[in-house]
């Protein structure tokens, strides 16, 4: 008797799926959890009630700031509700110059990856600080550039903080996630 050899049936296209989904199911849960909020983020973010009670708020708190921090370089300033002001230079901390966005993405990026949680909550309580400190050097960076250099006012506020803004939040979720990673393999040797 000859023995017969078994054909493989060809995977169909749901089984293909299913297992690629197994295998990368931790990248597309952080991807679509991520993607989900910031989709209901930039929701709140555009509603009345979030600007008149959350948001206007946080732009006085922020022209309050800058004031004190000009105030300390001698600038002789004043603030009036999101208005940082001299007698040369007017400065309106308006929406968008909250720093909302870079916040909730940094933060969404650390609370959705795959990782314990203690190993997040440093990076949770430490982003935010450094984020609203790099707001104020920002806010205060731009009032001397529009006392002192009005013509490059529009690209610094536009391109290069937006900019700074950014790479400031990818290279600080990046050391999270390096330290991140360290610690937990320091755990799981353990």
């Amino acid at each position: 008797m000859s023995k017969r050899k078994k054909i493989k049936k060809p995977e169909s296209f749901i089984s293909r799926f299913k297992k690629r989904f197994q295998q990368q199911s931790s990248v597309i849960l952080f991807c679509m959890g991520l993607v989900a909020i910031m989709f209901v983020y930039y929701w709140l973010y555009s509603q009345d009630f979030f600007n008149e009670n959350i948001n206007l708020p946080i732009l006085k708190a922020y022209a309050k700031a800058g004031n004190w921090v000009l105030n300390v370089f001698g600038m002789e300033t004043h603030a009036n509700a999101t208005l940082i002001s001299n007698d040369e230079f007017t400065l309106n901390v308006g929406k968008g110059c909250d720093a909302f966005s870079p916040m909730i993405l940094i933060l969404a990026a650390i609370l959705t990856f795959p990782m314990p949680f203690k190993l997040k909550i440093p990076a949770l309580l430490i982003a935010p600080v450094a984020i609203i400190i790099l707001n104020i050097i920002r806010i205060v960076s731009l009032f001397f550039i529009g006392r002192y250099a009005p013509g490059i006012f529009e690209v610094a506020h536009v391109e290069i903080w937006q900019t700074a803004f950014i790479i400031f939040c990818l290279m600080g979720w990046l050391y999270w996630l390096i330290w991140a990673n360290q610690k937990k393999q320091m755990i799981t040797q353990n």
